[in-house]
């Protein structure tokens, strides 16, 4: 019965590696929650301790363990990594936004300044095409 339950625990182990490996977080999410099935009815059953250790290393767990841990923590890692960079680029966004558009309230002055000088160019522009066909 332990044996078992250890070699379930075993290929749980083994499926999150490859889960986390693949970026399957619903799977991983699943799988954890498998274990921990696992790990209570171990608890519950108040098997030896030298029994539980025995069956451990036979089946090479606590490398598995290790080799869960570390693909966590590198995935961990990469993601934090990913994050400041998401962080740094929307800083650089918003920063260069403000410096390139300015201030609102100016801007909307600008804009009317422009829109006023477009209409006069247009005016000026109608009356020196006006002034050369009067002159040819």
């Amino acid at each position: 019965m332990l044996r078992d339950l250890l070699e379930s625990y075993k290929k749980i182990t083994v499926n999150m590696i490859s889960a986390i490996e693949k970026d399957d977080m619903e799977s991983f999410q699943k799988l954890l929650e498998l274990r921990e099935n696992v790990i209570s009815k171990v608890k519950s059953e108040e098997y030896s301790r030298l029994d539980i250790e025995k069956i451990l290393k036979d089946l090479c767990l606590k490398e598995l363990e290790e080799k869960l841990n570390e693909r966590v923590l590198s995935k961990k890692e990469y993601y934090k990594t990913k994050l400041k960079t998401v962080k740094l680029q929307k800083s650089a966004h918003n920063t260069y936004n403000k410096a390139f558009l300015g201030d609102p309230h100016f801007l909307k002055k600008e804009y009317n300044f422009f829109k006023n000088c477009k209409v006069i160019f247009k005016v000026n522009d109608t009356m020196n095409m006006r002034d050369e066909k009067h002159v040819s």
